[in-house]
Parts: C-alpha cells; structure tokens; sequence
C-alpha cells in the first residue's frame, strides 16, 4: 500500500477503509458475532507514526487508519501506537516477519496482545488461551519501525558452546556436488499426516528383508571365512566377527542399496559385495555405539562388551571395520575402477558425519545440555543416523546401478534421492527413539527405556526439558551416571513426557516427515516403476526395486506397532 503525502491511502481494487473506532463497538465477546477485535501495539520512531496499516489474508487486503495512539513519553525516542483491527474469525496464520522497514505482529483472535519486535521461538504464541488461530498485522512498508530493545529468553541467553545450535536452516553439502537444506521447524508442520494409520505391504517389505538377509549373510560368512583361511589368521577373532552380523537385525541399509540399484536399471548382484560392506559398517558402529551408551542389549541379546568385555569388543569393532574394507576392494572386479572409487568416497564421508554425529550427542550427554530445539537434534540425526542409514545405502545404489560412472552426470539425482533419505531417515530415528521408551523388547530388540537411563537427547527428552515445570529436576536426574539412575526417576521423566504431550510431539513430527518424504519420493521420476529380472542377473526377487522403497516409507513409521 502506498501513503501519499497527504496521508491518504492510494486505495485499489478489493481493497476496504475502515476506521478501528467505528468497527470496534460491534465486536461481540460472547462468541455470537462472526468477528472477533485484535489489539496490535507497535513501537515507532517519534515523528513517523503510521497513518495506515495494512492487513493481509484470506486473499483480501483491509486498510485501518490509526485513531489510537499512547505512551508518547518526551524522554524518549519513540511512541506506541496501538490500533483495533476487526476481522473474521477462524483467521489462519500466514507468516511471522520482522524487517528494519515492516514489522509484522501475530495476534491470536479474541485476544489482545502487545508486539514486542522479537520473536522468542514459540511461533507468535502471545495469548494464554487462543483457538489456535493467528493474525497478521503489517506497518505500511513507507514507514520505519525500529523494534525496541528487549531483553533475551532465557533460552537465548544460554551459552551455546555446550554443543547446541542457534536453530537456524542449514546447507547441506553433497559430496558429489549441490546440496540439500536441512528442515527447519516451519517445514516439519507444513503437512500433517493423515489421521488414519497408513497400512504397507507386508509381503513386499517381507520377501525382500529376507532375501537381503539371506544373501548378505550368505557374502560376509564366507568373507569372513575367507580371510580366517588366510595363513596365520587368528580364529578366535573370526568366530566373535560372526556375532552382530548374525543376529536378526533388519538389514534395511543393505536391502536399500540393492533396492535403488535394481530402481535406476542396475542388477542387484552387482550391489551385493557394497551392500554387505555396508551392513559390516553398521555393525561396527553398533558395537562402539554400545559401548559408549553403555547399552545392555542389543538385538534380542546382551551387547558384544557385557559378554566378551570391553577391550575385546572394542577390537572386534575394529576388525569389522576392517573387514568392510576388505570386501568394498573386491569391488574392483564387480563394478569397475571409477564406480569402486566413487563407493569408497561416499563410505568416507559417510563414516565422518557418523562420527561427528556421534560426538555431538555424547557431549550433549557429558554436558547435560538442556534447552536443545528440534533443529538441534535434526542436524545431529542427519549426522549420526541419516548418512549412514539412509542417504549413504541409497547415494550407492544409485551410483552402482546407474548406467554411466560420471557423477557429474548425477548431481541432480543425487540430490534428490539424499533428500528422501535425510527426511525419512530422521522420521524413523524419531520412531526407534519412541519405541525404546514405548516398545516391546521382543519386537524391539534393545533395552526399553535405554535411552533415558543414558541421557541420550532426543526429540521427546529435549521438548519435555522445554516445557516441563520440572525442567531441574530432569536435569539433576539426567546428570546422575547411569548406575545411578533408579526405575522410579525414569518413569517420573517418562510421566511428564506424557503431561507435557512430548511423546505426542515426536510422535506428530515422525509421522509428518514420513509423509514429506513420501511426497518427494513421488517426484522422483527416475526411478524405474519396476525392474524385471534382467538376463545374467543373479538375483532372487524382482520386488526389490522402486517398490520396496515406496512401501519402507511406512514401515519405518509403523513398524513394530
């Protein structure tokens, strides 16, 4: 809207006038009127008072004059105006801005609320006991509006250097080329889920889970044979290295990398030895992973250290790495020497983001960081669980199974297939973080409860931190060691998780970011709907390809439920 200099509104087509004191009289507070009265004060320089406002939604622009203003003190350099907008109820939230020429208010309807120029991070939350419904509130873009000065939360004010982030979008870069952003929260309510569970098909997801276990069992028994036959090899390591791998895990990261081979015209065989290298790594990782948090089961079983010690399972983490290694340079004779490369370098930068991943979270547990945001765990997720999980499985297959070895080729479909796995990858480590403190032990394979005992901060744990009257408490309980911790203060922090509705956040996010990725997963038009056996390929089932991902979407959602 532009304000001539006599203070008229150029005034345009669709667009009313209205005076806040002529429309203020009909608002009724009894919740018959079809309107509701929004108070907005907003802080200006002296001298340069809005004449207009300008307020935008539903697809209509309304213009105020201001009749209210107060506060003019002559000791300082500034007035609050206040103005009285009336409109329609069940108004939606459009956005929340701040700029040095416009500043932009939410106000919740039926409530009246004072701008204060900052936004603390709770999505323009001002009233105690709105509908939900927000409203939008601009200065005239002629007119500058300096925010006053305020003091930082609480939150804000905390030192950052214990690990957290400023909770900001972040770009993620590929390792080929181009890069991803991060979702921030705006993005991870943008789309609800669907109330209703969404069902997956069993029998897809089943065959070729088992078919993937079976034949990645099958490659690293006799890789693991193989190098045990070697002249001087020492058998009783070799005969520990088969424990993890052959534990019923889920073996999602292997059938993933055939999965997206075979879905851009590859042949599954020619996936195997990188898929079951993959499948080492991870195991490797569990076995650290245990150590570090101090797990007492793992799969069904009692960890690899609580049974063979420390020290020993410490270096048959190594020797698993070790042997990951050793299968990926047989890929040389499999997919050729530039594909072999490629492979070797997603494995590096895979195996740093997991570390650094790791190392975020174990200090957030050292430092019993408190007021950690959902974007905070998001880019320690994408570091610790997503890269090595998801993004990475699929970045392979795509490489190994895609005709040309040029990955310049690539960018694009890269980019795109990383971001599917970043999205669903968080949406299941939401899931498995809700099933350790909601699971069963059969089903779930690890310890219910684990990660509270261990201080691990996850989506649920940070929010009831948050929002918790007993923040310091969980906090005292948390810093406790684990040995120390007893049943009773577990289940206290696990009883305000429910009162606070954090397990309802977690819960609402998962399902979400499921649902995002399930949308970008449709436009990944690259993807082969089906890839028959071809001639010379040996493998044993046609159903792992485009279909099986489609269907992971909501078994890591709903898996175990």
């Amino acid at each position: 809207m532009a304000i001539s200099s006599n203070g008229k509104p150029d005034i345009h087509s669709g667009q009313q006038l209205f005076s806040n004191q002529a429309k203020s009289d009909s608002h009724s507070s009894n919740g018959k009127s079809d309107s509701v009265l929004l108070t907005v004060s907003i802080e200006v320089p002296k001298g340069q008072e809005p004449e207009k406002i300008e307020f935008q939604g539903n697809g209509r622009t309304v213009l105020l004059a201001n009749k209210s203003q107060s506060n003019d003190n002559s000791k300082t350099d500034s007035v609050l105006v206040k103005i009285s907008i009336e409109m329609p109820n069940e108004q939606e939230l459009k956005k929340h801005d701040l700029q040095s020429n416009q500043a932009t208010a939410l106000v919740a309807n039926g409530h009246q609320s004072n701008f204060n120029g900052h936004d603390n991070g709770n999505n323009g939350n001002q009233g105690s006991s709105s509908n939900g419904n927000l409203a939008m509130v601009n200065t005239a873009p002629e007119v500058k509006v300096e925010p006053p000065q305020v003091q930082p939360s609480k939150k804000e004010n905390q030192d950052n250097s214990n690990g957290g982030s400023e909770g900001t979008a972040n770009t993620i870069p590929l390792p080929n080329g181009g890069n991803i952003q991060l979702p921030d929260e705006a993005e991870s309510i943008a789309t609800p889920p669907d109330a209703e569970k969404p069902q997956f098909d069993k029998t897809i997801i089943n065959e070729t889970l088992q078919l993937s276990r079976k034949a990645i069992t099958d490659r690293i028994m006799k890789f693991i044979d193989f190098k045990r036959d070697i002249s001087g090899g020492y058998a009783q390591l070799y005969e520990m290295l088969k424990d993890y791998p052959f534990r019923k895990g889920k073996m999602l990261r292997p059938t993933m990398c055939i999965s997206a081979a075979r879905a851009i015209g590859g042949m599954g065989d020619r996936a195997l030895t990188t898929a079951a290298a993959l499948e080492l790594y991870h195991n490797a990782f569990l076995i650290h992973d245990d150590i570090e948090d101090g797990s007492e089961s793992r799969r069904g079983k009692e960890t690899l250290h609580h049974a063979i010690g420390i020290a020993r399972a410490i270096n048959v983490g190594d020797a698993t790495n070790v042997l990951a290694v050793g299968l990926l340079l047989e890929n040389l004779s499999a997919i050729g020497i530039q594909k072999t490369l490629s492979v070797l370098h997603e494995i590096e930068f895979m195996a740093q983001q997991s570390v650094e991943g790791q190392a975020m979270e174990l200090d957030w547990v050292a430092n019993n960081t408190g007021h950690l945001t959902d974007q905070d765990y998001f880019i320690m997720c994408v570091k610790k669980t997503c890269w090595y999980t998801f993004m990475t499985p699929l970045r392979i297959g795509l490489i190994i199974g895609h005709p040309t070895a040029n990955l310049s080729e690539l960018v694009q479909p890269l980019a795109d297939i990383t971001r599917f796995g970043m999205i669903l990858g968080i949406a299941f480590q939401i899931q498995d973080d809700l099933l350790n403190i909601l699971g069963d032990l059969k089903t779930y394979g690890k310890e219910i409860g684990g990660d509270i005992y261990e201080g691990k901060r996850t989506i649920m744990l940070n929010h009831v931190i948050a929002n918790s009257n007993a923040a310091d408490r969980i906090l005292e309980i948390l810093a406790l060691p684990r040995e120390q911790k007893t049943p009773e203060q577990i289940g206290f922090i696990l009883e305000e998780m429910k009162r606070c509705g954090s397990i309802e956040h977690g819960w609402y996010l998962a399902r979400t970011l499921a649902n995002q990725a399930d949308n970008i997963f449709e436009s990944m038009d690259f993807l082969k709907p089906e890839s028959p056996l071809q001639p010379g390929e040996n493998w044993g089932s046609s159903l792992q390809d485009r279909r099986f991902l489609k269907q992971l979407i909501n078994y890591v959602i709903y898996r175990n439920l």
